[in-house]
């Protein structure tokens, strides 16, 4: 079975995009718009609470631009905002209860 040169052009660009859009959609970043008043993502959300250390959302709406408006999306702000921190307070302890050294001079001391 041959497929003509025009037909296969389409197959192989038709096949391109739906590989492009599979890969920007498994390794993007996720977005979701959060409060639809501002345009705030998700993303942009994390980023900010993350970078100036801020756990209120009306703080972090104002770092990103733009007022509460509304107030509907608050409480998914507040949830993203928890979940920064949580993760942030994780990484902190793993790192803080490393097995410590114990200086030689010390030990000869007792």
């Amino acid at each position: 079975m041959r497929i003509p040169p025009r037909r296969g052009r389409l197959l192989l660009l038709t096949l391109i995009r739906i590989l492009t859009i599979f890969a920007v959609s498994v390794y993007a970043e996720p977005r979701m718009y959060v409060c639809l008043c501002n345009g705030h993502r998700s993303s942009d959300i994390e980023r900010v609470a993350r970078d100036q250390n801020l756990t209120c959302p009306k703080a972090i709406y104002q770092a990103l631009g733009g007022p509460v408006c509304c107030g509907t999306c608050l409480n998914v702000a507040q949830e993203i905002v928890e979940d920064v921190h949580a993760k942030t307070m994780t990484e902190v302890v793993e790192t803080v209860v490393e097995p410590t050294v114990v200086c030689p001079r010390l030990m000869a001391a007792e």
